[in-house]
Order: C-alpha cells, then structure tokens, then sequence
C-alpha cells in the first residue's frame, strides 16, 4: 500500500475505527477504498484468507458508510492475506 500512497498526492487514511480496516478517500479519484488484512498460516491459506477479509467488510457493513456519499462504482472493496514476505489481493 505504501507504493501507492506514494503516486497519491491528497489522500487521507481513517484507521482504527473497525479492527484492520483502513478506509483510504482519494479525491483526485473521487473513490473510496476499503482494505482488509489478515495473515495467513500458510501459503495455501492465502486465498481463503482473502475470501475472508472481504467476507468481513460485507458482514460487518464498512462500505455502508459510504454508500450516501460515492455510488457502488466508486467504492472498492479490497481483501489482502500476508503469509511472511508473500501476498495476495482480491478486490471485490
């Protein structure tokens, strides 16, 4: 994430306010993104973690926030799983 921060020049990051979520609004882009992190135990976990992590921004509702402000086009929803140095990234 932080090597897209860098091509970014207005953002702003929430966190803290919902477990791993962060909510990064770009309003160059005018899109608001949801991430989702957990860490896998395994390689092979990877995927199901990422199935996971954007399971919970459903069930607990994070976009809902947004939904007055951005129409659904403009919310994106991304799931990632860390397993040591590797990663994996599913946008919803």
């Amino acid at each position: 994430m932080t090597g897209y921060l860098t091509q970014v020049r207005d953002y702003k990051i929430d966190d803290g306010w919902q477990d791993n979520m962060v909510a990064l609004k770009t309003p160059n882009l005018e899109i608001k993104q949801i991430f989702e992190a957990k860490r896998a135990r395994s390689v092979d976990e990877l995927e199901s973690e990422c199935e996971k992590a954007l399971r919970q921004i459903d069930e607990r509702m994070y976009a809902r926030d947004f939904e007055d402000e951005y129409d659904s086009d403009h919310i994106h929803c991304y799931g990632i799983a860390f397993y040591k140095k590797r990663c994996l990234v599913k946008k919803k």
